[in-house]
């Protein structure tokens, strides 16, 4: 059970990170990879290369694989949260306005 609200977390925070980069980069695929990316490293690299690599926990394959693993569900967790993302029509109004 608490894997799923961890996994959940997760995804609410890589669709956040999605919206909080998407005025700087623009819409898109491009925007939702980068997002992933940022996830994946701040989410998976750090806790891998501080945890398991530097304290010896697992192998450092297993270490390895995980982490490119997580490359790949990372990313493709944004391109799918950035399909469904969607800002408001009072959102749009505003930043017209700023603009």
């Amino acid at each position: 059970m608490a894997f799923n609200l961890i996994g959940l977390v997760y995804g609410i925070l890589v669709v956040g990170l999605y919206a909080l980069i998407r005025p700087h980069f623009g819409a898109g695929p491009k925007t939702a990879v980068y997002a992933g990316l940022g996830a994946w490293a701040m989410g998976t690299l750090l806790p891998n290369a501080s945890l398991m690599a530097v304290a010896g926990l697992f192998p450092p394959s297993l270490t390895v694989m995980t982490t490119a693993a997580a490359i790949v569900e990372s990313v493709a967790a944004a391109l799918a949260g950035a399909a469904l993302y969607k800002e408001g029509a009072s959102s749009a109004r505003s930043a017209a306005a700023r603009a």
